[in-house]
């Protein structure tokens, strides 16, 4: 999308109401926390959008709900056919854990950090950004660390860094996941197999 973004923060939640692992939750608060002070400090509009579908999307409200209490932020509910990518187009700072969603928008040209804060313990630790890739545990965008100077470097650099260091970085990292505009890798793959047949 090239339409105007709005300089307001888009979370990418990685809810699971579900997750038996006490320190995953327990990282996860304390940066959601943060996030409300940061976003509160710098006069930022938090978006929050939901990942559970139907009762789990009720229990992840209430999560939230708790959390940002004295926070002005939209809760985006998850539902059967969410037109997600367009929901994320219309922000110009996105920001996840741990979610696929994250990877996509960052090749679509978006702008996201990571924040990968979980316990760096198998088989939790292999959600972390760019944990296949054997990536840095840190980068310009990302963290893998649990500490409020990290966060602030990740958030700094998303909403301040220039064009041009994310567009060289697009380069750098392009193999994460390959942007392929209307499939077109894909649909030759299939009509050479369709052609062999």
């Amino acid at each position: 999308s090239k339409k105007k973004k709005k300089k307001e923060i888009c979370y990418i939640s990685t809810y699971k109401s579900a997750s038996n692992h006490k320190f995953y939750k327990k990282n996860h608060k304390n940066f959601m926390i943060w996030l409300k002070q940061y976003s509160k400090k710098n006069n930022l509009k938090i978006n929050i959008l939901g990942r559970g579908i139907e009762h789990e999307a009720i229990k992840e409200k209430e999560y939230y709900g708790k959390i940002f209490s004295g926070n002005k932020y939209n809760f985006i509910e998850a539902y059967y056919d969410r037109p997600t990518y367009q929901i994320i187009d219309q922000f110009k700072y996105t920001f996840t854990v741990d979610s696929t969603l994250g990877t996509e928008n960052f090749s679509r040209n978006g702008r996201i950090g990571f924040i990968g804060n979980t316990p760096d313990e198998y088989p939790i630790k292999t959600i972390k950004f760019g944990w296949n890739e054997n990536i840095k545990s840190k980068g310009k965008f990302w963290t893998n660390e649990n500490n409020d100077r990290e966060f602030e470097r990740v958030f700094n650099f998303v909403i301040n860094g220039k064009d041009s260091e994310w567009s060289k970085l697009r380069k750098k990292y392009k193999n994460l996941m390959p942007f392929d505009y209307k499939n077109k890798i894909f649909k030759k793959k299939v009509m050479g197999i369709i052609k062999k047949d």
